[in-house]
């Protein structure tokens, strides 16, 4: 899936509604998340740890060196990486990879990270990819990271998200 809206229109629901659903506890690391920044990942894991409630969902994000059993996994690339280069998470399990924000990830120089971390996942699970606005970059690191994605796409034509203030 490629998903292209506005901020604040509803992408990290879009992403973690059917996850929540989907994954089932128990048994490690069946999801996992990359987000460019703290606040997203905290933004993230607070609205997994919402829907997920039901489904007995375990969520961590991985921003700090928290000790947990999650089934979902929502961090940045750089700390995931380290916590994968010292063996402290295993992704062999992960049916689901969703990379959030994927414009800024790029813009912020996360793609050597993001290309270590593919090597420890599964190479047969779900991607998804949510961005905000869709440059040629991002089009190639779709094209690159997305089998047969089904695109959807809401971003209104030729201007940026009104009434969103950062």
């Amino acid at each position: 899936v490629l998903g292209l809206a506005e901020t604040g229109s509803g992408k990290t629901a879009a992403f973690a509604i059917p996850l929540a659903q989907r994954i089932q506890p128990g048994g490690g690391i069946r999801g996992l998340i990359l987000s460019p920044t703290r606040e997203i990942t905290l933004q993230t894991k607070a609205f997994l740890d919402y829907f997920g409630a039901s489904h007995r969902l375990r969520t961590v994000s991985l921003i700090g060196g928290l000790n947990m059993k999650p089934c979902i996994v929502v961090a940045t690339p750089g700390r995931l990486l380290d916590h994968l280069e010292r063996r402290t998470v295993r992704l062999d399990k992960v049916e689901e990879l969703v990379l959030d924000e994927a414009d800024h990830m790029f813009d912020m120089g996360f793609m050597p990270q993001i290309n270590a971390i593919l090597a420890y996942l599964p190479k047969i699970r779900h991607t998804l990819m949510f961005s905000a606005t869709m440059p040629p970059e991002i089009e190639r690191l779709a094209q690159r990271f997305l089998k047969d994605p089904l695109r959807v796409d809401i971003l209104p034509p030729g201007r940026a998200a009104s009434g969103i203030s950062h």
